[in-house]
């Protein structure tokens, strides 16, 4: 079951962060970033803002590679757009 807002506890600055990212539309793209120590919720502020990011009618792609897939550079990247890469790639901005 994925993590919702108010079951985050402790959170709220780092959670308000990405939903005001969200909220931003007009000044995407964007981006935040999560780190920190093991075990300080990381994971589950991302599970609220994948939420939240879909409750706002946002597209989500997300994936997370296996220990067995760190040494491949671009796996996570496959992983990403390997079924929409023909819809997807055509609507990123050029470099």
């Amino acid at each position: 079951m994925p993590a919702r807002a108010q079951q985050l506890i402790g959170r709220e600055a780092e959670l308000g962060a990405v939903v005001e990212l969200l909220d931003g539309r007009e000044d995407l793209p964007g981006t935040t970033l999560l780190h920190g120590q093991a075990g300080i919720g990381k994971t589950s502020v991302w599970l609220a803002g994948i939420d939240a990011a879909a409750s706002r009618g946002y597209r989500i792609l997300t994936c997370r590679t296996s220990e067995a897939e760190t040494r491949f550079t671009y796996a996570g990247l496959a992983d990403l757009l390997g079924d929409v890469a023909d819809e997807a790639l055509p609507e990123l901005p050029p470099i």
